[in-house]
This record gives C-alpha cells, structure tokens and sequence, in this order.
C-alpha cells in the first residue's frame, strides 16, 4: 500500500476519527483503535486479494466507495450508512448520491461533528484506484471543496491512497496551481 493506512498505527486512528475533535464517543463509534485497525487490516487484506483487478480500468469509483471506501471510514467509527443517524438534519455523514451515474460537483463525502451539522469538518473526495490520485486536477477538485466552505482540510481518498490536503492556505482556488 502507498498510504498510510496499515502502518500509520494509533497517530494516524486519532488522526482520522471523530475523537479528533474533542466530542464524546458514541454508540456509532468503534471500540477503539484495535477494532478498527482490525478492520482496516481485513479491508486491506481483502483489497490485496484482488489487486489486479481493483487496479485496473474496469474496477470503477462507485466500486471502489461500496467495497472499500465506505468500510473505511465505518471501521474509523462514522456512521456512513445512516444505521443510528437516521434524522437527515442530524447525520455525521452526508454521501454524494450520484444520479444517473453523473456526480452533482460535490464532494463524495461531507462530515461533520455532533451537535453542530451546519459546518463540514471535511470533505473527503473519493476516486478509482485505477493511477496515481496525486494528480493537479485531483488536488484541484479537492481542495475547491473544502475552499468554498472554509474548512481546514481535504481528503483525497481511493482506498490505497490516502492524501490529506491542507485547504485554508490556498489563497484562492481559482488561481491555484500545484507547484
């Protein structure tokens, strides 16, 4: 894996977790680093298994959020799916639903922290692990998110890449480059 995810340890679980902002665990939380680094082991693992395939062009982004993406962030203790969360006005998690495979230009993600659901923490943008996510137009796309609400970071995100974007220094997103 290029990322950090199977070796990043407890510094990258508290990282990446809502514990990160202070709040009370809840019952949507996992039990804590060790199940969770479980169950990223099990992802990876599975991801491994398959390699070739989830690497190639045919292996597409919706894929990619149902098979890896998603579990990710649920074994980090988000509550992806809506099980507990089901009051729309009050979810950690809001999912770009793609409608007739076309993306809405928004973030694949949206997460925000109890009890205040106005404010994106962060937006995590979600592709194919086809190439090489460390791309111009991804940092693009992905920092403009995050820029237009003023939130600290961005993710960039295709399972075995993780690339934690800093937002708030890009002065102005129409005019960024990557250097």
């Amino acid at each position: 894996m290029k990322s950090q995810i199977a070796a990043g340890g407890k510094a990258f679980y508290a990282a990446l977790t809502p514990a990160l902002f202070q709040r009370t665990l809840t019952s949507t939380m996992s039990p804590g680093f060790d199940e969770a680094f479980r169950r990223v082991k099990e992802l990876v693992a599975d991801f491994r298994a398959n390699e070739k395939f989830y690497l190639s062009s045919a292996y597409q982004e919706q894929e990619a959020r149902r098979d890896f993406i998603d579990k990710f962030w649920l074994a980090l203790g988000w509550d992806v799916n809506h099980k507990t969360q089901k009051n729309p006005f009050e979810q950690e998690v809001k999912v770009e639903r793609k409608k007739h495979g076309f993306s809405q230009r928004r973030a694949d993600y949206a997460l925000y922290l109890v009890p205040n659901f106005r404010d994106v923490k962060f937006y995590v943008e979600a592709k194919k692990p086809h190439s090489d996510i460390a791309t111009a137009d991804n940092y693009f796309q992905t920092i403009r998110y995050g820029w237009s609400s003023s939130t600290p970071v961005a993710v960039l995100h295709d399972f075995e890449q993780f690339q934690k974007l800093q937002v708030m220094n890009s002065q102005d997103c129409n005019t960024w480059q990557l250097n």
